[in-house]
Order: structure tokens, then C-alpha cells, then sequence
């Protein structure tokens, strides 16, 4: 390889290194992951929530919310499990007959999962990652 080509890998890898899990600061522990669920449908929905900790099966937490439209809040956050460091949480999130899943970990990398109804009465979901 040469010198300048070697140069530009070095440079590129030390830029990603935290997206590629190289940085060892992005797993430290956050257990404040917050469910938020977002209406920007013009009905209120209903939103059936279940979270399971990964490492034991166990569901931590089963609910049914009811959104308001043009409304978005918190309902549930992995705190209340009381995490051992940075573990992985499963989300269940029932909405409108559709169901979708986001599984996050309780790490300053991740962000907590967010369900969205849109303007058209499509579900979807998402949550963040460094």
C-alpha cells in the first residue's frame, strides 16, 4: 500500500472509530432509554406497548396507551428495570394492526425507540445509534 493511500485509511478508520465500535466510551451505560410515542394523525390511537430484557426473556413491562392527535409523549423508560450496565431491551409496539419491534441497549451510543403514527395513519419506528 502506498504512503498516501495508507494515510487516508488511518484518517478514515479514526473517524469512524466510534461508529464501528472501536470506541470503547460508547458502551458506557445509560439506563434512561424513554419510549416516546408520537401522533401526527389527525385520530387518537391506541398503542399497545411491551418491553422485554434480552438477557432474561422476562417482559419488564406491558401497557396500552392512548395518543392524542397532533400529540407526541414519553411513556415508559428502561430505567424503571433497573439495567445491569448497558443491556439490550426489546420493544413491542402494537398501533393501528400493525406491529413493529426496535431493540436498543441502555448505552450512551443509543437512543431510546420512538413510535411514530404520520399524518396519513402510517406506523413506523426508529431510535438513534452513534
Amino acid at each position: 500500500m502506498q504512503p498516501r493511500s495508507a494515510a487516508l485509511l488511518l484518517l478514515l478508520l479514526s473517524v469512524t472509530a466510534g461508529c464501528l465500535g472501536f470506541d470503547q466510551r460508547s458502551d458506557i451505560p445509560d439506563p434512561d432509554k424513554q419510549l416516546e410515542l408520537r401522533n401526527d394523525w389527525n385520530q387518537t390511537v391506541t398503542v399497545g406497548v411491551e418491553v422485554i430484557r434480552n438477557a432474561t426473556n422476562a417482559t419488564v413491562h406491558r401497557g396500552s396507551y392512548e395518543i392524542e392527535p397532533n400529540t407526541q409523549r414519553a411513556v415508559y423508560s428502561t430505567a424503571k428495570a433497573n439495567p445491569e450496565g448497558a443491556e439490550y431491551f426489546r420493544f413491542v409496539l402494537t398501533a393501528r394492526n400493525t406491529t413493529v419491534q426496535e431493540t436498543i441497549r441502555t448505552s450512551t451510543c443509543y437512543g431510546g425507540p420512538v413510535l411514530e403514527i404520520a399524518a396519513d395513519g402510517t406506523v413506523s419506528s426508529h431510535y438513534s445509534v452513534c
